[in-house]
């Protein structure tokens, strides 16, 4: 069986009030792309996490924390 992500650990979360509407395909996405399958015609970018949106997001937290 050949499964086409690299040995890593693989998470959909994050989820909070309304989106919890999104779990479920959240869920199918990470499937797919665990199996090397593309989602990207139906898997939406807005909740798609980017090494960018990542970055972002960590930098946020960190000046938070500065303050």
């Amino acid at each position: 069986m050949h499964v086409g992500a690299a040995p890593v650990e693989w998470i959909a979360a994050g989820y909070s009030g309304e989106g919890m509407v999104h779990a479920w395909l959240s869920g199918k996405a990470m499937a797919e792309m665990v199996l090397g399958h593309e989602v990207e015609e139906w898997f939406q970018d807005i909740i798609r996490v980017s090494e960018k949106r990542w970055k972002t997001k960590a930098e946020n937290l960190l000046d938070a924390l500065d303050d």
